[in-house]
């Protein structure tokens, strides 16, 4: 498949700013291909945490406005993503959230693409983090170590002490559940979850710290 020029956008830092004047803070986005799927796609209601090329179309990339009116592609500054046929390299991003320092971003991306007809990948969003977001600096994306491998793991965002609460269909036994999840510098802990169901169920998935520290979760909840 190949990279449309158009793009959906989907800024995370954004601050208000009178007409005809730029805005006073860097504005971080992802650019996603628009998918007329509206369901088991990233844009749709309901199983929107799949990475299948069906479910998520290949070719978004993370994007920075700086105050100037700069726009910077980071992933491909990072060596990640490419123009033309979107094949093994192809990348797809989501969920990006701002440090408290405003120095790193984490984000959610899928790798790969089937380079052949009818040929099926395997792939899985997992989570990366950004930093060097600079105009004058190289950006550099790690991925975040002790994440559950071989699930999709979205909605990343950094608590007050830089721990990293997301939400993924890894299960704790059984059928894959959207389980909500702190992770430090020590191997993945489950702390205790409120927002559980079976994979489809919960949905639209978000997580907001607020100014006394609580965590907040939404979701979308299809009962039978």
């Amino acid at each position: 498949m190949f990279k449309n020029l158009l793009m959906s956008c989907f800024t995370i830092v954004i601050c208000p700013f009178f007409a005809g004047a730029l805005p006073n803070s860097d504005i971080v986005f992802v650019g996603q291909i628009p998918n007329p799927t509206d369901f088991a796609s990233a844009n749709a209601t309901f199983g929107n945490h799949l990475a299948s090329v069906e479910s998520i179309i290949r070719g978004g990339d993370l994007f920075i406005r700086y105050r100037n009116g700069k726009i910077r592609n980071l992933t491909r500054a990072a060596g990640f993503g490419n123009t033309g046929f979107q094949g093994a390299d192809a990348i797809a991003v989501r969920d990006p959230a701002v440090s408290w320092d405003g120095k790193k971003v984490l984000f959610s991306m899928v790798i790969g693409s089937p380079t052949e007809q009818y040929r099926e990948n395997q792939t899985y969003w997992q989570i990366f983090e950004i930093s060097g977001l600079s105009e004058s600096e190289v950006p550099v994306v790690e991925k975040i170590p002790f994440q559950p491998q071989n699930y999709n793991n979205i909605s990343p965002i950094y608590g007050s002490d830089d721990t990293i609460f997301f939400t993924s269909d890894r299960p704790r036994n059984g059928p894959a559940t959207f389980i909500l999840k702190g992770m430090n510098t020590s191997p993945s802990r489950q702390i205790p979850a409120f927002g559980i169901s079976t994979l489809g169920a919960a949905l639209c998935v978000s997580l907001t710290i607020l100014l006394r520290g609580h965590l907040t979760q939404s979701s979308i909840l299809s009962v039978a």
